[in-house]
């Protein structure tokens, strides 16, 4: 019992369409089934080009300071990057 509450709503949700699985093995083993299954299923989608429904929101907070704008290349060794300063690094 432990163990099934343990598990995602998703496969919880999944394992209730059929019959329950009579050992803890064979409902690992199911659950397990169809957790792979699921997460096959999201990155098939990243691959269809939803990120909306992917990537979480956090991720479009709408911070889109550097959009736009040219990236500031070095200039240190004829406009190439050079080594990194480590002297500004504090402890």
């Amino acid at each position: 019992i432990l163990y099934y509450q343990g598990l995602n709503s998703d496969v919880k949700d999944e394992l209730s369409r059929d019959k329950k699985p009579n050992t803890l093995n064979k409902l690992a083993e199911k659950a397990t089934r169809i957790n792979e299954r699921q997460f096959q299923r999201r990155q098939e989608r990243k691959r269809e080009g939803n990120p909306q429904k992917t990537v979480p929101k956090h991720l479009y907070s709408g911070n889109n300071t550097n959009q736009g704008k040219k990236r500031d290349l070095a200039t240190y060794n004829d406009g190439k990057p050079g080594p990194m300063d480590l002297s500004t690094i504090e402890a």
